[in-house]
């Protein structure tokens, strides 16, 4: 995997392929490429992570938690403003999802 995209699910067995530190980066690299400046880049990479660790493994937990406000809220509760991850994407490891980066990604 050469580039992250928090809009776009990354591949799970990909993504769990590499070890954190190199998830960290990618998720860093995209906010440094897009310009998104926040106090720290690395601890919001962190988050990142986690929260990409926990779609991959694809526990239906985990997706339905995911979903969950988008299917509550509406399909853009999570844009802008995320209430269970630092990101939100289209698909989502479900077809409930949508919005962007709720960091300001583009």
């Amino acid at each position: 995997m050469e580039d992250y995209d928090p809009n776009r699910d990354p591949d799970a067995d990909e993504w769990l392929d590499l070890d954190e530190q190199e998830r960290m980066i990618l998720a860093e690299d995209y906010h440094r490429r897009h310009q998104i400046s926040m106090p720290s880049v690395e601890g919001h990479a962190v988050i990142h992570a986690i929260v990409e660790n926990q779609l991959a493994s694809e526990d239906p937990v985990v997706v339905e938690t995911f979903a969950f406000p988008q299917r509550v809220l509406g399909r853009n509760a999570l844009s802008g403003c995320s209430l269970v991850s630092p990101c939100t994407r289209p698909g989502a490891r479900s077809t409930l999802a949508q919005g962007r980066c709720a960091c300001g990604g583009r």
